[in-house]
């Protein structure tokens, strides 16, 4: 049983009186007992004194009355009952008892105190004495129960005493007790309540020196400190309440396997996932280390095992990847985390692993993967295909555009030309066509750069404008050009910039049938580094709307995509252009109503440099168009080319440039050509049989003396991939299939070394383009020449170059009309363009019929037009052609030496041996030498065979007039 702290201080208080009350009575009590019987024994001593010394002399006497009496009278004492008296012999001689209810012989062999009846006695024995000689004896029986009694009572009043002292002693406590316990029962009170959660108020009752108080002042500061940590560990075990839900719901539904495994290996926890995957409870698991073992694959035990054997070095493992077999047998891969929980000494306690089943995303990952290499495979499948395509179409297209344009330069009748054009212009679209397939499958695989050279933008804009004069004309529209920038000196890629003019220019000519196009260009931004360009390209066409514009810049997409389309295209002109703006740091964007024209805008970031270095730029990489050409006029070149086609067309280009030429039809035979002379120039096709040119241009740069000769890539695979891989090969530059004739003049004069002043050489004759020997004022018969020059300057090159364009498009007028007079919608707009040509050439006859044409609706009025009409236009083209063909040059005007004549006979020579065409104007100054140096005759038989390309018959009468073979 508990007792309280006041119970406890009352008994013992108690406890402590009661003892020494106790211990004083008992002492007391004892001595009182003592005394008392020390009084009854003296009383008993004196009394047994007196009856011997009584009976002393009756007993000497042997008085027997006398002793009887004497007996008597003692008996008749207090507390004195009986007595006997015996002689010296022990014989009884007197006898007498007070009460004679007793039986003295009872207690004859009774000693000390006697129990009888209620009644305590004392027997006493004593003898009888004179002179220590014993005269006899006396038995003396003395009633002590009064006095026995008496000593009781005074013992049961101690007892008394004693329990009322202790009462009071008690009751006194009880009050000192309560009082002194009574604020620490409270704060008792108080503490089981705040043991309980009880929420009370202890009042602060600090007394000064009283301890007490002070305890429960103490204790009420206690108190609000417990209430505060009471609130926060709420607060607390609330949070934790709530993440220790929040975490057990997360790990109890988590499809992912969560366990904690301890340091000796015993996975203790696990959760249901867990526990379902494995078929297993977690007790049964965390019944003995490593039971998890046997859920992993044998080939990746250790690994595990050395996982947990690092974790109790301190050495985690984050992250890794390996099966768990579940419990129907079947592997499935995880992704495992762990973390690493450890003691307060910082070695390992347990670890915490989570896995995730990644089998389907390590499925599909290795889907992906074989989709991804399927995709590379593809792609580098796609890349060859387009390298292969585009060898294989530009190697027929080469000598398709190739040849038809030496055909050109022969006389053709109208009706020839006309095809020929058309085929050439038709080649040419071809070519447009795979070029910007081949240019957006560069800049989708990323393998698509931009140069970054110095150029002037006044020059790019003057090309520009040049390319679209007479298609402006063709179509009667204005072509105005603003340029803001002046003569600015920039760092870029021209090519690329004019490639996107040219499409937004082409596409504006396109779509316009009436007005102006205006193209503009301004400052953006500048700085001192760089600056950025704003272009913009105005029409009056068509215009377009907003659904049309949303997709104007996706591939293969076009404004009209029904099939009435009346533009055609290959949708990717914009695409590109938009690709191309997007590498040069610019936007491009487009502002459109149907029906009003459109405004196509883009910007482009380029660096500036100042004319100091430009000046330095232009030393260094002087652009070949403005070296001489006759300073590398008779090079020796190698050309490595195995189709026929192509031959002819490059060596044609090559000896109209001056250059002499050694043909090779594999890599093998130009490395023997190689061995046996040194070229200044080798021209490798880079797809031969029996040597490509990838091997012949290294096995070439082997040889002694040819480490420095340029060797230019030669072929119709412009992919990137082909240029690094003739780069690697030791070729200096590459050029594309088809040749185009700028492009290889171009890289002739940037390669080839210029002959040096001593070297006495002959030079070749020059065929470069013509030089116009007339000034005005002429005549061209329907053309108002005055008001053609006001319009356009007095430029002869441009005004040959326009007239001449327009003969080539409309000299063949009869047989694109013929087709065209069932369906008068085609025909007029024919008309219309034709209407717009003749009035900007001033060409007022064509114009003022075209005209009439074009407002009447009758057909029949429009058939007697149309004869009249024809015939005019045949009329002007014929007079432009005589004019322009009866027109001498200064070539064909001057007189040659005779090492000239000479030099052009050898060379016309091995150039009829080898059946190289033998353009125009060649013939053309042949038949003027003949003519000169010989006769006519032999002039006009040797010009009909050249012309008729009867090489040998032309070389037979060379040879049986002049001797040149011999």
């Amino acid at each position: 049983m508990r007792l309280s702290f006041r119970y406890k201080f009352i008994l013992s208080f108690i406890t402590i009186e009661v003892f020494f009350i106790s211990l004083i009575v008992f002492f007391n009590f004892s001595s009182l007992n003592h005394l008392s019987r020390s009084l009854i024994d003296e009383k008993i001593q004196t009394a047994t004194t007196l009856f011997t010394e009584m009976v002393k002399t009756p007993l000497i006497v042997y008085d027997l009355g006398t002793l009887d009496d004497q007996s008597e009278i003692f008996t008749s004492l207090k507390n004195i009952i009986a007595v006997k008296v015996f002689d010296k012999q022990n014989r009884l001689i007197s006898s007498f008892t007070s009460d004679k209810t007793l039986n003295m012989d009872y207690f004859d062999d009774k000693t000390g105190d006697i129990e009888w009846m209620g009644r305590t006695f004392r027997l006493l024995t004593l003898p009888i004495m004179i002179d220590d000689e014993p005269i006899g004896k006396a038995k003396i029986l003395f009633e002590i129960t009064e006095s026995l009694e008496t000593i009781h009572y005074n013992k049961q009043l101690t007892y008394i005493l004693i329990l009322i002292e202790i009462t009071i002693s008690s009751l006194i406590a009880y009050i000192v007790g309560f009082r002194l316990t009574k604020t620490l029962n409270s704060l008792t009170d108080a503490a089981e309540q705040i043991a309980r959660d009880d929420h009370i108020v202890i009042p602060d009752t600090q007394k000064k020196g009283d301890e007490i108080s002070i305890l429960a002042h103490s204790l009420h500061l206690m108190q609000e400190r417990i209430n505060e940590r009471n609130k926060n560990v709420n607060e607390l075990m609330k949070n934790l309440l709530y993440e220790r839900n929040f975490n057990k719901t997360l790990v109890d539904s988590a499809n992912s396997i969560i366990a904690v495994i301890d340091k000796n290996g015993v996975m203790t926890r696990i959760n249901p996932y867990g526990e379902h995957f494995t078929g297993y409870s977690q007790e049964m698991i965390a019944s003995e280390p490593f039971f998890w073992a046997r859920f992993l694959p044998e080939h990746v035990r250790d690994n595990v095992f050395d996982i947990i054997a690092n974790a109790k070095k301190g050495n985690i493992v984050k992250n890794f990847q390996n099966g768990w077999i579940s419990s129907e047998g079947i592997e499935r891969m995880f992704e495992w985390s762990n973390a690493l929980v450890n003691d307060a000494e910082g070695n390992m306690e347990y670890l915490i692993t989570i896995g995730i089943d990644i089998t389907e995303q390590k499925a599909r990952q290795i889907e992906l993967e074989k989709a991804k290499e399927a995709a590379e495979a593809a792609t580098k499948a796609k890349s060859d295909f387009l390298a292969n395509v585009s060898h294989e179409i530009r190697t027929p297209l080469n000598g398709i555009i190739g040849l038809t344009e030496l055909v050109l330069k022969t006389d053709l009748d109208t009706k020839q030309r006309d095809f020929l054009e058309k085929s050439n212009v038709s080649s040419h679209a071809l070519l447009s066509v795979i070029n910007d397939i081949l240019d957006y499958s560069k800049i989708e695989a990323g393998k698509f750069d931009l140069e970054n050279k110095p150029f002037e933008l006044t020059t790019v804009l003057q090309n520009i404008m040049s390319l679209f004069e007479f298609q402006a004309v063709q179509k009667g529209l204005s072509l105005r050009l603003t340029d803001s920038v002046h003569s600015k000196e920039l760092i870029g890629d021209p090519l690329r910039l004019t490639q996107v003019l040219t499409n937004l220019i082409g596409n504006a000519i396109k779509f316009t049938e009436s007005g102006e196009i205006a193209i503009h260009i301004s400052v953006d931004d500048e700085n001192d580094t760089k600056c950025v360009l704003r272009f913009q390209v105005k029409d009056t066409g068509i215009g377009m709307t907003q659904q049309s514009q949303s997709r104007l810049f996706q591939e293969f997409t076009q404004a009209d995509t029904s099939i009435t389309r009346q533009f055609g295209g290959t949708g990717l002109g914009l695409a590109i252009s938009k690709r191309l703006v997007t590498m040069m740091n610019g936007e491009i964007w487009v502002r459109s109503e149907y029906g009003h024209g459109s405004t196509f805008i883009f910007t482009a970031e380029f660096a500036t440099v100042d004319h100091h270095t430009l000046s330095t730029s232009k030393e260094e990489n002087t652009p070949p168009l403005q070296k001489p050409l006759d300073t590398i006029k008779g090079s020796h070149i190698l050309l490595a080319e195995d189709n026929d086609i192509n031959q002819i067309v490059a060596q044609e280009m090559l000896e109209t440039l001056g250059m002499t030429v050694d043909i090779a039809i594999n890599g093998q035979e130009a490395l023997n050509a190689a061995r046996t002379k040194r070229y200044d120039l080798i021209l490798m096709d880079l797809q031969m049989p029996i040597m490509d040119g990838f091997h012949a241009a290294k096995a070439i740069r082997a040889l002694e003396g040819y480490s420095e000769i340029p060797i230019i890539a030669l072929s119709a695979a412009v992919m990137e991939r082909e240029k690094e891989l003739s780069a690697a090969a030791g070729m200096n530059a590459h050029l594309g299939k088809p040749i185009d004739y700028d492009a290889l003049s171009n890289a002739l004069l940037r390669w080839i070394k210029p002959k040096q002043p001593t070297e006495t050489a002959v030079e070749p004759l020059d065929t470069a383009p013509e030089k116009l020997s007339f000034q005005a004022p002429f005549s061209i018969e329907g053309i108002d020449i005055k008001e053609l020059e006001e319009r356009i300057g007095t430029d002869p090159a441009l005004m040959k170059r326009l007239l001449t364009l327009f003969c080539k498009e409309y000299e063949t007028i009869r047989t694109k009309i013929d087709p065209l007079r069932s369906d008068m919608k085609l025909l007029k707009q024919l008309i219309h363009s034709l209407k717009g040509a003749s009035g900007t050439l001033s060409m007022n006859t064509i114009q003022q019929y075209a005209q009439e044409i074009e407002k009447t609706e009758n057909s029949e009025t429009i058939e007697s037009l149309l004869p009249e009409f024809i015939e005019s236009i045949e009329n002007i083209t014929a007079a432009i052609r005589r004019f322009y063909d009866n027109l001498p040059t200064a070539e064909v005007q001057r007189t040659y030496t005779d090492a000239e004549v000479r030099e052009f006979f050898s060379l016309l020579v091995q150039d009829l041996k080898r059946a190289t065409i033998i353009e125009s104007d060649r013939i053309a100054l042949l038949t003027h030498i003949l003519s000169e140096k010989y006769d006519a005759a032999t002039a006009q038989s040797v010009s009909s065979y050249l012309n008729a390309y009867q090489y040998d018959e032309a070389l037979e009468i060379l040879d049986g007039k002049l001797g040149v073979l011999t």
